[in-house]
């Protein structure tokens, strides 16, 4: 996939063709909180619109331009000859008609502030330039073409990746579904968003190992991103399901959009031919005229619904969110919604540690290696310092299976397995005993203090087992929020112990 700094090099490359300026520049700030750095790239002599010569000039000047009275201005001459700079606008938004057969028309921005500066020199200093900037039609689609590249490429350019796919990652996630439900709602139009989940996928990793599995999800998440538009946002929602936000498209298109998916990754192999993959998803869409969502939660929560019977279904079915479901539809939106914190990331976060326990269960066939694989998931995603699954011996201790333990140094190697001290071991013994979930702050590691929680194993109404996770009580990422989880990931394990 390309980088946003390779998307706008061919924008200026363009724009040299377009309009035969010698050279071009584009300027992108930074975000008002200064998260990531600004984007300044040159396609000819960088110095041939001097205001764009370098970061810090190109700071000042776009600081002197977005001065109230200077706002309005279309292009701006440089102090270089032959110069002009040219605000980059998105397009002023248009609510589509009810009838328009454009409903996934390309995405369109309802601000007009610049998203960027385009530096374009001539060599001459030719005065009808401004006119023809301001006036062309040829020179508006750049203005607002330009307008929405920088946009994007900022948003992906602070966005956090997932490591793999290059994808937004679940927090990122969280921003695009936030801001694009607020966009929808603005305009008038539907959002619809497309779960897309790899049948069997856990299957890949167990044949090929998981370094051919990151590689055959990286090669997934490419075709994915070339089949759907440009407009339409795709993230690694969680371990083998991505999610797309498809902007300004019904229920109807959106299932025409998943199954051109289903049909492209069928035809499709990966892993130099080895590999053929099914896909199964989950639509859900809103309408701004409709009953408004309230948080952006509840329109992941439908997709979800409608993913997992997908699933159910098998090989390349899709499944549409509706209000009414078949019976047991009603106790499965009760038990996802449970799940859900409010807190996105976190929800996000245990919704695919859920999910990958599931296919785990489903395609591991040992216990040891299941145990190692959820506590290796646990302990990554909690920011833990010692996480065990553990079995109930008849006398009522608990009895390590597998665990990981952080390193006493930072360049120390993890420990695959821990002692309990003894308030740990009363923490995870009195949860196996009573079938409930328990937390606290014990001493463990000499006198220092942990935050704990233990998480019984019940099968048939017996303790079996249980989950411990324990962490400094500043760095762990797990709170009380997380319990629900911890009870169903526990369901889950109960099925293969």
């Amino acid at each position: 996939m390309k980088s946003p700094t390779d998307i706008l090099g061919s924008f200026l490359k363009g724009v040299r063709f377009l309009t035969g300026a010698q050279t071009a520049a584009v300027y992108v700030p930074a975000p008002s909180d200064r998260s990531v750095d600004p984007i300044l790239l040159h396609e000819g002599a960088p110095n041939a619109v001097s205001e764009l010569s370098s970061l810090e000039s190109a700071e000042s000047i776009v600081r002197e331009l977005t001065r109230e009275e200077r706002r309005g201005e279309l292009v701006v001459a440089s102090v270089s000859p032959g110069g002009w700079l040219i605000p980059l606008r998105p397009a002023t938004p248009q609510k589509p008609s009810p009838v328009s057969p454009t409903r996934r028309a390309a995405d369109q921005e309802p601000y007009s502030r610049p998203r960027g500066w385009l530096g374009v020199s001539y060599g001459t200093q030719e005065g009808s330039v401004i006119e023809q900037i301001a006036q062309d039609p040829q020179w508006r689609w750049v203005r607002e073409f330009g307008a929405s590249l920088a946009e994007r490429a900022m948003h992906v350019h602070s966005t956090l990746r997932d490591p793999v796919t290059g994808l937004a990652d679940r927090i990122g996630f969280q921003a695009l579904l936030t801001d694009q439900l607020e966009r929808a709602y603005q305009m008038g139009t539907w959002l619809s968003l497309i779960l897309i989940n790899p049948h069997n996928f856990g299957q890949i990793n167990e044949r090929f190992g998981r370094f051919a599995g990151d590689q055959v999800m990286r090669e997934l998440a490419d075709l994915i991103v070339e089949t759907l538009r440009e407009s339409d946002p795709v993230s690694r929602y969680g371990g083998a399901i991505f999610g797309a936000l498809l902007p300004m498209t019904n229920p109807e298109d959106a299932r025409n959009v998943a199954e051109k998916l289903v049909s492209v990754v069928r035809e499709s192999r990966f892993l130099d031919g080895e590999v053929r993959l099914e896909l199964c998803c989950g639509v859900a869409s809103v309408d701004s005229d409709g009953e408004p969502l309230a948080d952006p939660l509840d329109l992941l929560r439908r997709a979800d619904m409608a993913l997992n019977r997908a699933r159910r279904a098998g090989e390349g079915a899709i499944e549409i969110w509706q209000k009414a479901i078949t019976a047991g539809g009603r106790k499965e939106s009760a038990r996802i919604s449970e799940l859900f914190s409010g807190d996105l990331a976190r929800d996000y976060r245990n919704m695919a540690l859920l999910r990958d326990a599931v296919d785990l269960v489903a395609d591991t066939k040992d216990l040891e290696t299941l145990a190692g694989a959820v506590v290796e998931r646990l302990y990554s995603a909690c920011k833990a310092e010692r996480v065990g699954l553990f079995r109930r011996l008849a006398s009522g201790d608990p009895e390590l299976v597998r665990g990981i333990a952080r390193p006493p140094s930072p360049v120390g190697a993890r420990r695959a397995s821990f002692e309990l001290e003894d308030e740990p071991r009363a923490l995870l013994a009195e949860a196996m005993r009573e079938g409930e979930v328990r937390s606290g702050v014990v001493a463990a590691h000499g006198e220092r203090q942990q935050l704990a929680f233990a998480v019984p194993i019940i099968a048939a109404g017996t303790s079996i087992g249980g989950l411990y996770v324990d962490g400094a009580v500043e760095s762990i990422d797990v709170d009380a929020t997380d319990l629900i989880f911890f009870k169903a990931l526990s369901s889950q394990l109960s099925i293969a112990l």
